[in-house]
């Protein structure tokens, strides 16, 4: 649980943000990702080995399993 705290809620209230992000609360901005296992209830040890299903952005699917990405906004060069 600390390791999932560390990639949301504590970055969120180490930039002032947590208003707005870090959790997943009606009101504030979430990216999201969808993996194929519970990685609070799998061994340790075989974390790595969980699959990504789909990874949501800004409300759009930017990755899903076995298809092409949708969108490649966030890669995009200025």
């Amino acid at each position: 649980m600390d390791a999932l705290r560390a990639l949301t809620i504590w970055p969120a209230w180490q930039h002032f943000d947590e208003a707005s992000r870090g959790s997943i609360t009606v009101g504030k901005k979430a990216d999201l990702v969808v993996l194929e296992a519970d990685p609070l209830s799998t061994d340790p040890a075989k974390i790595k080995d969980i699959a990504v299903i789909t990874t949501i952005k800004d409300g759009k699917p930017i990755y899903e399993a076995g298809k092409t990405v949708v969108a490649r906004k966030a890669f995009a060069q200025p």
